[in-house]
């Protein structure tokens, strides 16, 4: 099989060439919406395939277009010289319809005739279309040219073509015999016809119901451990008269009277006939007469609590999915879902950095000093003791392992990092006053002057004897401040 690259109407295509017995080739242009397939014959001319996968279903369409090997000048069927402007176009159009108009003309042939007269405007009157068949002198090229994704549009099987017509001319070229081997499922990696067919569509047969958006909010705490809520909601319910329905109780289906219960609609434009499904009847080809207590939805709307769980962990805009927490489905079908977005309250006492939490201690002068422990609870009520070392700084960090936050999807949880906040005493004793001149008069390490008598003298000691003098006054400096405390 050969890959050639080639332009076309903007897009690129793939061209893949597989010859066949006799001389016989079939092109295979390849591009996002679908395939199209083009079996070369100087017998009865060139036939083109095209099919294109809808999003929305499992549903696939299929359209064939004979072009003769002569082709018609659209200049000719609408009577206008090349260099026609496009109103002159649009005038001449509208005198050969009212003319050719099979609700005015009862001709065996006006439908005919009146199709080819809009396929060649559909051609004229399109800027890139025209180019292209000025270009090329073809309609085909034309076509393609100004068609979304080919030539033959979207919708169902164009003509009346069933499935089984559409496989079968499909087989003609690759399987049960043809040329090139295979069959109509394998060339495309399953059938991409499957789930056409009879029964009720999306439209009218049972559909999930809408999913609900709510807020909530919680605290750190609840955060941190996790915690159960109750949501007052206007939830959606299965109507009780109909069962979830939506079909009057009693009542039996007719006969669509908009597609005379085929269930598609069908409309001819220019050589091209489309089909879509039916939007009164959603494809069913019924028409039911509708609910009264629930307007033919097959549900009803009323407040009720629910209960939901907030796992631990979780952080302001964390966003929980609680599968069939949504309204109820329409006419039978499976209930929404709920999306619950969270908000984390901020705490007094902690505050959250990722997976740790943060707090502060408040220690005392001589704690901070001389070193010593303070006792306080973490988020979760459990009480730790956090051992202060001596010397230790105001902001100081002490890390307590594993006693932040663990989320659900982790294996290990944060820490607790506390920081050190140390309280200066605002009124001494006079004892402790003396104390602290004292000590200010034995500092050594300190620049400018502290308010006190004691600046007076020098701050550094050369007397052997003042080593003891220092050694007792720290020990009265513990003391006092400790009774202080």
């Amino acid at each position: 099989m050969k890959r050639n690259p080639i332009k076309l109407a903007h897009s690129t295509l793939t061209r893949l060439t597989r010859s066949g017995s006799a001389g016989a080739s079939v092109l295979i242009y390849r591009y996002p919406s679908g395939f199209i397939f083009n079996k070369n014959s100087s017998s009865v001319g060139n036939s083109f395939f095209k099919i294109t996968p809808f999003e929305s279903s499992s549903s696939c369409s299929f359209h064939t277009s004979s072009i003769q090997a002569k082709e018609k000048d659209p200049y000719k069927i609408l009577g206008v010289p090349k260099t026609a402007t496009k109103e002159e176009i649009k005038k001449k159009f509208k005198e050969m319809a009212k003319k050719f108009h099979p609700d005015i003309n009862k001709a065996p042939d006006a439908k005919e005739k009146f199709a080819e007269l809009n396929g060649a405007y559909q051609i004229l009157v399109d800027d890139e279309k025209r180019k292209m068949y000025d270009m090329t002198g073809s309609t085909e090229q034309a076509d393609f040219a100004g068609a979304d994704g080919g030539p033959f549009g979207g919708g169902g099987f164009g003509g009346g073509m069933s499935r089984e017509q559409a496989e079968e001319i499909f087989n003609q070229f690759f399987g049960r015999g043809g040329p090139f081997g295979g069959d109509f499922s394998s060339a495309f990696g399953g059938d991409p016809f499957g789930g056409m067919g009879g029964g009720r569509s999306a439209a009218r047969g049972p559909r999930q119901g809408a999913d609900v958006r709510k807020s909530i909010r919680i605290s750190l705490k609840e955060a941190v451990t996790g915690t159960k809520k109750e949501l007052r909601i206007n939830k959606a319910v299965e109507c009780t008269s109909c069962g979830a329905t939506g079909v009057k109780a009693g009542t039996k289906p007719k006969t669509c009277t908009h597609c005379n219960g085929t269930g598609t609609m069908t409309m001819q434009q220019g050589f091209f006939i489309m089909r879509s499904t039916c939007d009164a009847c959603g494809g069913s080809g019924k028409l039911h007469e509708d609910c009264p207590s629930c307007k033919g939805e097959g549900y009803t709307s009323e407040m009720k609590t629910v209960e939901v769980t907030i796992p631990p962990g979780v952080d302001t805009g964390t966003t929980l999915r609680l599968p069939g927490r949504g309204a109820a489905g329409q006419r039978g079908g499976p209930p929404g879902d709920m999306f619950l977005e969270v908000f984390v309250e901020p705490d007094r006492s902690f505050t959250r950095k990722g997976d740790d939490l943060e707090t502060k201690a408040n220690i005392s002068l001589s704690q901070a000093v001389l070193g010593g422990s303070v006792d306080l609870n973490t988020i979760t009520d459990e009480k730790v003791t956090v051992h202060i070392p001596s010397g230790s700084q105001h902001g100081d960090k002490l890390v307590l392992k594993g006693k932040g936050i663990k989320p659900k999807n982790k294996f290990s949880a944060g820490n607790l990092n506390v920081y050190l906040n140390i309280q200066i005493p605002r009124n001494l004793t006079s004892e402790q006053r003396e104390l602290f001149e004292k000590f200010a008069q034995l500092e050594t390490d300190r620049t400018g002057k502290v308010n006190a008598p004691t600046d007076q003298y020098s701050s550094s000691s050369s007397d052997p004897s003042d080593q003891g003098e220092k050694k007792g006054f720290f020990e009265n400096l513990k003391s006092k401040l400790n009774k202080k405390e």
